[in-house]
């Protein structure tokens, strides 16, 4: 649901009830009911909504597990199939005979249930998502008012997978680090606001210290679905490996060889087993490169002198890392993706390499390197409906400096998404943007996560007066939308685009 039409929803909540339908007032001190089988990430956005009410209403909402005889109350309710399909939820009032209404908060999946609750916080307590980024003071009420016959049901979102990819967190790390655990959790805290799900990390590992597992475990508990960047793939990279050997299996590392796949496996196999070991949900990023953000020419020394050759070696090991997640993973549903990064982009162009047509395997395309647009990979490919596909798009500037410049903006970030999803004859199954500086980049952050859930009829110019109506207000809503566009329009265009319909598909490159 876009934000234009939330703020059409927003009306109808505030106009007067008619007569046949009684008005529910929430008082100060509202309850909130909390099932006693609920999961921690609930009782997490349940405890977000008891403070969320205390700013709005001036008094601390108790969490009860029944509710209330005598007064009105809030209730979240377990996960409810009949919903809808994955990550639906509704807001409902209900008005039992000889009993206090209940304003229900309902999901068919226990995030549906988590997106229910901020759901209520921004349109019915008036608490935007960025709220903390925007440092936010809600309205005061002395009662919140419902019509009786309140019902709101928001749908499964098009884009199954959203994700964030926490990279160049240059500006961002020194922040978090004032207050690690509390700045963390408001990042992960606005991902749900946002409606994402799945938080893309560099490596999950528990050496040289179990420390290292702080932030997969809170994204986890928070109720996330984990996936490791095309770095790191299964969750570790080569600058683990000396590491993994002396300090794990307490034995020299081997040589850092293509001839010792034995020994790579061994490696994969034990960051498989440690996500299986901690409960993570993960999508599991399967892929072959080197150290850092580079091919794995530059860290295994008989790499092969030819494209074809490199790109084979790809495509193997991608199918030995897809062997070992299947060896390892046990019951339940398995998803994974290959992102298709930089060389491996060129080589399936190229038609040199040969991806696994696997029903549980993302093919995870990424936009171009420096400039970014969709690469050549997809646009020239035309998937069958049984391939799942996910798509990668850098919303900084990678090689101009501080990873700082928003200069791609809501527009270019739909153009993208228009060529992506036309590619393909089923919906984009993932879709993950890098922006490691998050502070930067909250208005882009926002368009992606809009467009994602529902992109039918998304419109950029509405999205971005939308935006800024819910964070500068409606009287500076439209000057702020004219230096927004003016900010981006500071970045001069050097070179006409090569793609359709796509004005700004360059902006630095000549």
């Amino acid at each position: 649901m876009t934000l234009l039409r939330f703020a059409l929803l927003m009306t109808l909540i505030t106009l007067p009830a008619t007569a046949a339908t009684a008005v529910v007032r929430l008082l100060p001190g509202v309850p909130i009911i909390v099932p006693v089988e609920s999961p921690n990430a609930v009782r997490r956005a349940a405890a977000d909504l008891q403070r969320d009410l205390a700013a709005v209403l001036g008094a601390e909402s108790p969490l009860l597990t029944q509710p209330p005889t005598d007064r009105a109350c809030i209730e979240i309710l377990a996960p409810d199939a009949s919903i809808g399909g994955p990550e639906a939820h509704a807001i409902k009032v209900i008005q039992p005979p000889g009993a206090p209404a209940r304003v229900t908060l309902s999901g068919s999946d226990m995030r549906g249930v988590i997106y229910a609750i901020y759901t209520f916080s921004e349109h019915i307590l008036g608490i935007p998502p960025l709220w903390f980024f925007a440092q936010w003071k809600p309205a005061r009420l002395e009662v919140i008012k419902l019509p009786g016959d309140f019902a709101l049901t928001i749908p499964t979102p098009h884009v199954r997978w959203r994700a964030w990819f926490a990279n160049d967190e240059d500006m961002y790390l020194p922040w978090e680090q004032v207050a690690p655990d509390e700045r963390y959790d408001r990042v992960l805290e606005t991902m749900l606001r946002l409606k994402l799900n799945v938080f893309d990390l560099d490596d999950i590992s528990d050496y040289p210290s179990e420390a290292r597992l702080n932030r997969p475990r809170h994204a986890h508990d928070r109720g996330f679905v984990l996936t490791s960047t095309h770095t790191s793939p299964l969750g570790t990279h080569w600058s683990n490996w000396e590491a993994f050997w002396r300090g794990v299996r307490h034995r020299e590392p081997p040589p850092l060889r293509l001839d010792q796949v034995k020994a790579m496996e061994e490696f994969w196999t034990y960051h498989i087993e440690l996500c299986r070991r901690e409960g993570f949900d993960m999508i599991w990023e399967v892929g072959f490169r080197g150290n850092g953000d580079h091919s794995f020419t530059t860290a295994f020394p008989d790499a092969p002198p030819d494209a074809a050759g490199r790109a084979k070696i790809i495509g193997d090991m991608i199918k030995t890392q897809i062997a070992l997640v299947r060896a390892h993973h046990g019951d339940g549903p398995l998803r994974m993706r290959t992102v298709i990064y930089n060389e491996s982009s060129d080589y399936l162009a190229a038609g040199l390499l040969d991806l696994p047509k696997d029903p549980d395997l993302m093919w995870n395309y990424v936009g171009a390197r420096r400039d970014h647009f969709p690469a050549a990979d997809i646009r020239q490919g035309d998937l069958p409906a049984t391939q799942p596909f996910a798509y990668y798009l850098n919303l900084q500037f990678t090689s101009t400096g501080a990873h700082l410049a928003q200069a791609e903006g809501p527009w270019k970030i739909a153009r993208n998404y228009e060529i992506v999803a036309a590619a393909s004859r089923r919906p984009l199954d993932f879709w993950v943007v890098n922006a490691g500086n998050f502070r930067e980049f909250i208005q882009e952050l926002s368009a992606h996560a809009s467009l994602a859930w529902s992109p039918a009829g998304w419109d950029a110019d509405q999205f971005l007066q939308a935006w800024c109506t819910q964070y500068f207000g409606a009287r500076k809503a439209g000057a702020a939308t004219a230096v927004i566009r003016a900010y981006y329009n500071s970045f001069w265009t050097q070179r006409g685009p090569d793609l359709p319909n796509f004005p700004r598909q360059y902006i630095f490159q000549d």
